[in-house]
């Protein structure tokens, strides 16, 4: 069975392999000088196209590349498996708890609209096309640990 046929029948929603009307847009990435062609994409509509991907890649002893949405992809990738969250990138703004939740695959973009409209502004850079994730956890910089993103004090929780 195909890593492809693995997703699949797994039941993750959207399954994409090269030559497939949309794989160029799931692949596509800020720097256009950096390649990313992985054989196979997970085009991630729901958390649960992300858990059973990721159940599937562990089963089958395969690796996962996550790729983020904003600019911090630094190297090119060739082959293997790769999950897209760009879908995931609802946002929901509590204006009485002054926070906002927002999806894997969000950037700045739709949270800065959500927020300014009450008042609020999020701890952002001055990039509206960054991943809100990326720089929450990393920041300005690939080498950075999560404990020193640019603006992970500011983060209440995380779920999966």
């Amino acid at each position: 069975m195909t890593t492809a046929s693995a997703f699949r029948d797994a039941g993750v929603s959207r399954v994409l392999e090269v030559g497939d009307d949309g794989y160029a847009d799931a692949v596509a990435g800020f720097d256009l000088a950096v390649e990313y062609a992985p054989d196979v994409v997970v085009d991630a509509h729901a958390p649960a196209d992300v858990a059973t991907a990721v159940a599937v890649a562990v089963d089958g002893g395969e690796a996962l590349t996550v790729l983020g949405v904003g600019h911090g992809r630094l190297h090119a990738l060739r082959g293997g498996s790769a999950i897209t969250l760009r879908h995931l990138d609802a946002v929901e703004v509590d204006v009485s708890g002054r926070s906002v939740r927002i999806g894997a695959g969000c950037t700045w973009v739709p949270v800065l609209a959500a927020t300014t409209a009450h008042g609020l502004a999020p701890a952002c850079g001055s990039a509206p096309g960054v991943g809100v994730v990326g720089y929450l956890l990393g920041g300005a910089s690939a080498r950075s640990p999560a404990r020193s993103g640019t603006a992970a004090t500011t983060c209440g929780r995380s779920t999966s």
